[in-house]
């Protein structure tokens, strides 16, 4: 896409992503990702609840008005490879908190064996 084709508020794709346009200037373009479906408040502004970033000129050539099959198609092979390579260890303490409930579980006279 060039600098012409975009307007304030329109969405665009760019990575596999939805974003929409929040202001145009000379050489560079400002918009916002829009990944929040759960609550559309985010999308309220200016000013933004969201970070705006900046497009040049070189990251608008990867602009479209409609999402590229071929990168959709690549970025839904790599979610469900990595969803088959996810290893899930319920017994396992990641963090301090898990640590914390581990210990007050098993004072409570709670196990960690599957029965």
């Amino acid at each position: 896409m060039n600098l012409p084709d975009f307007e304030i508020g329109m969405t665009f794709w760019c990575g596999g992503r939805p974003w929409r346009c929040t202001d145009i200037a000379t050489r560079v373009i400002v918009a916002i990702r829009l990944d929040h479906d759960d609550d559309p408040s985010w999308y309220n502004g200016p000013p933004y609840a969201l970070a705006e970033q900046c497009f040049d000129e070189y990251d608008l050539e990867g602009c479209s008005i409609e999402p590229d099959p071929y990168v959709m198609d690549q970025i839904h092979k790599f979610v469900k490879q990595r969803e088959r390579n996810h290893r899930h260890y319920p017994t396992q303490r990641t963090s301090c908190a898990s640590s914390t409930f581990s210990q007050r579980w098993t004072s409570l006279g709670g196990s960690f064996r599957r029965r």
